[in-house]
């Protein structure tokens, strides 16, 4: 039988690496742990992409592009879309003997034996990137087409104005947006980070008229294209503040309606559609514990208590418990003692109401709380104290960790990743 090449071969044959490159390598490796490959990526030497590749051929397995169409679902249904996120695998064909598993590394023997043990079968994996297996996950799981006439590329059954705008906003929707192509309109709203449209019936113009009522003009700095004015939208007997901003060419218009901070609070981006798929998979497969860092690690305060509305939706019942924030959260705020008895015990008692989520920012130790606010509801979004803490919030139950990151011009990067613990931490 052939000698398996190693993978510094394998990429040395590809033309990706040099002698020194191995050597630059190795002592990256030995200084800070972790498998060869990673160590190549982390120096910038190859790209993700190209170690799965080599990889792939180091092991002789198939590098494939999965499709949730062409996904068998009763198989990917052996196992939870929690499990499949924190292992990056998840089963996509069977045959009487073997069971097809796509991961991204070939050496995720736990995933290859805990199958085998669940299902008999044979467990030969696939390849594929990290990014097109958690785009699998959420697209399987995630339930596309739920809901489907209000995302893009749905149903074209066309509705009226008055009808879109009474679902938009008591979805929550911040903006609110109508295109005119023709004597064609469509409008969009985003909800969740996810952008949904339909095309509007007739009449859409009069029913606009009616429920805006329009202000002065602002003045735009010279050069601008769009005309921007403050308005208010009628809804529900209520004049909503609203910001107006009209396109005109001589081939079409854009309008976007988007509401302006009120008392609700600090107004912030839509999260990623996929970071927003991923934390609902994870909470209704009751695996919706996260712990949050941010950077800077001002920006965990003014941020927290909104996430479950920005993750789970408006329509969420979610509650700050402890320390408030400066502005004060929109909601429910409950105050608990500085004591950690009667801390647990205040905890304890929140279970009774049976919130779908909590927020929270306590005193004293997390050995203090952990264990009773994991119990307060199915989703509990609780600051990463410190990432020495990260083996004491797994063993709470909290099993993922999401980093906010604020960036230049007020946009936030968002990563969700499962909590990992290496041996001696």
């Amino acid at each position: 039988m052939r000698k398996r090449q190693n993978l510094g071969e394998i990429l040395q044959e590809f033309g990706r690496i040099k002698l020194e490159d191995q050597e630059r390598a190795l002592a990256h490796q030995e200084e800070y742990g972790g498998f060869f490959g990673e160590a190549l990526v982390e120096l910038g030497i190859i790209s993700a992409e190209e170690l799965e590749f080599a990889l792939a051929a180091q092991f002789d397995l198939p590098y494939v592009f999965p499709d949730a169409e062409t996904i068998d679902r009763d198989v990917a249904g052996l196992v939870s879309p929690e499990w499949a996120l924190a292992h990056l695998a998840l089963p996509i064909s069977r045959t009487e003997e073997r069971l097809t598993v796509v991961v991204d590394s070939p050496l995720k023997l736990d995933v290859e034996s805990e199958l085998v043990e669940r299902t008999g079968l044979e467990v030969q994996f696939a390849i594929a990137s990290p990014g097109k297996i958690r785009a699998l996950i959420r697209d399987l799981y995630g339930g596309r087409g739920q809901d489907g006439e209000f995302r893009k590329g749905g149903s074209r059954t066309a509705v009226s104005l008055d009808a879109l705008l009474d679902r938009a906003l008591a979805e929550g929707a911040r903006r609110i947006g109508i295109s005119v192509r023709g004597e064609t309109a469509r409008a969009w709203w985003e909800m969740g980070g996810d952008r949904r449209q339909l095309p509007l019936t007739a009449g859409w113009r009069t029913a606009l008229d009616r429920r805006l009522s329009m202000g002065d003009p602002e003045e735009d700095p010279e050069g601008t294209v769009s005309i921007r004015s403050r308005a208010t939208l009628e809804w529900e007997g209520a004049d909503l503040p609203i910001q107006v901003r009209k396109l005109e060419t001589p081939r079409g218009s854009e309008l976007v309606l988007e509401r302006t901070k009120s008392e609700e609070g600090e107004s912030w981006p839509s999260p990623p559609p996929s970071v927003v798929t991923e934390v609902r998979l994870l909470v209704d497969s009751g695996a919706g514990r996260v712990a949050v860092r941010t950077e800077p690690a001002g920006l965990l305060h003014r941020i927290l208590p909104a996430l479950p509305r920005l993750l789970l939706g408006p329509e969420v019942r979610a509650g700050h418990v402890g320390v408030a924030p400066e502005p004060p959260p929109p909601g429910l705020l409950v105050e608990v003692p500085d004591d950690p008895a009667r801390i647990r015990s205040a905890l304890e008692e929140l279970r009774a109401f049976r919130l779908d989520a909590v927020t929270s920012l306590l005193p004293g130790a997390p050995a203090d709380w952990l264990g009773p606010l994991v119990r307060v509801a199915g989703a509990v979004f609780v600051p990463l104290t410190s990432p020495e803490a990260r083996a004491e919030y797994l063993e709470a139950g909290v099993g993922w960790e999401l980093r906010i990151g604020e960036e230049e011009g007020g946009h936030l990067s968002w990563h969700l990743t499962p909590i990992l613990v290496r041996p001696g931490q």
